[in-house]
């Protein structure tokens, strides 16, 4: 359950439901959540004041993915904010955000088009992190490092 694992292909081909058939195997509840239809909001969560303190409010399902063991599925990471994608990144990486850490048995998969499709979407993106999803490169960390 350590791992995250990166579905990548072309539309329509099936990534979301292979990563639902893992979840009925399983027995395991997937939430099933499109980056591409998220603001950061939705996935870092609301501001609220605290005695006196700003901090972000969790959202609903990802207080679920640390209270409980399920399937947390990332679809269209290709096509999300950067801001987004800076958040799920750091769930797959730390498997926590904002200091609330997933559950030990919640598992991490994400779904994604090609590369170029990728870029063309996001043309700010940072591609030392991103231009090497379908291959290996030393020098530089990409998704490749992230996901298995």
């Amino acid at each position: 359950p350590q791992i995250a694992v990166l579905a990548r292909g072309p539309t329509g081909i099936g990534k979301s439901h292979i990563v639902h058939q893992i979840g009925d195997r399983l027995d395991m509840e997937v939430i099933d959540r499109r980056l591409s239809q998220m603001t950061e909001g939705d996935i870092i969560g609301l501001p609220e004041l605290v005695d006196g303190v700003t901090r972000f409010a969790p959202i609903d399902w990802f207080v679920r993915a640390c209270n409980e063991p399920v399937i947390l599925f990332f679809d269209e990471l290709n096509r999300a904010t950067i801001e987004v994608q800076q958040c799920a990144f750091q769930i797959v990486l730390d498997r926590e955000l904002n200091g609330h850490k997933l559950h030990p048995e919640t598992r991490v998969y994400a779904g994604s088009c090609f590369i170029a499709s990728f870029l063309c979407n996001n043309p700010g993106t940072n591609s030392s992190r991103l231009v090497n999803m379908g291959q290996k490169n030393k020098k530089n960390r990409s998704v490749n490092d992230i996901f298995y």
